[in-house]
């Protein structure tokens, strides 16, 4: 299951109101992103994901869960796509940069995406 930690100090409930939707294309495939909901108990995130690409079209959620030392992008198991395409991946990719990004991100831990996740420049 392709996944991404993050590791860090985050507010969740911060980022769930500052979060705006993905939108992108990779080759002839689009991804679309938004919105962000926040877990009752504030420690997990779900993005609603729909992937386009030729002859497949997948709606999934990216989970974002609070966990010792950071959090855990991946793909929500309820809703756990068909296909693990590029594309899908692609979303937890996008979604983990993202959080590096953000206010209290230290770097990246332990993935199975770490070539996808900041490729040689």
């Amino acid at each position: 299951m392709p996944h991404a930690v993050v590791e860090g100090r985050f507010d969740l409930a911060a980022l769930a109101r500052a979060w705006t939707p993905l939108e992108t294309r990779i080759g002839a495939a689009h991804l679309r992103g938004g919105p962000l909901y926040l877990g009752l108990d504030g420690r997990s995130l779900l993005l609603d994901v729909t992937t386009a690409e030729p002859g497949l079209t997948q709606h999934f959620f990216v989970r974002v869960a609070a966990r010792d030392g950071g959090v855990m992008v991946r793909l929500e198991p309820l809703t756990d796509p068909q296909l693990k395409t590029t594309v899908v991946k692609e979303a937890i990719i996008l979604v983990a940069r993202r959080l590096r990004a953000a206010p209290g991100a230290t770097g990246y831990g332990a993935t199975n995406l770490a070539a996808l996740l900041d490729p040689p420049a």
